[in-house]
């Protein structure tokens, strides 16, 4: 079996645990529901004014360059690479599995 074949089940394997593992119901520790049931469809963050005044918002912050960097490659669609596939790939192997596998 060469590398890309290799690359491809493991691509397979994973993508088949994340889609069982959302499609199962999940309970909130904290109030013994559903996750399912606790979250809505749209989500909303209300800051107080002590909040507001306590620091810049996050539009006002300056950004690395490499932060802007990255977030460029991802709007123009080339930040992710077959390359980085096969890392993301391999440490999800490895924290499935273990690194001997």
């Amino acid at each position: 079996m060469n590398q890309v074949q290799s690359t491809q089940q493991q691509m397979s394997h994973a993508a088949s645990l994340i889609q069982q593992s959302s499609s199962e119901t999940r309970q909130c520790p904290c109030r013994g529901d559903s996750l399912e049931s606790a979250s809505s469809d749209t989500d909303r963050v209300e800051l107080s004014d002590e909040a507001r005044a306590y620091g810049p918002s996050p539009e006002d912050v300056e950004l690395d360059p490499h932060v802007q960097e990255v977030r460029s490659a991802i709007a123009d669609g080339t930040y992710l690479t077959p390359e980085k596939l096969d890392v993301v790939v391999d440490r999800l192997f490895e924290e499935l599995y273990g690194a001997g596998g």
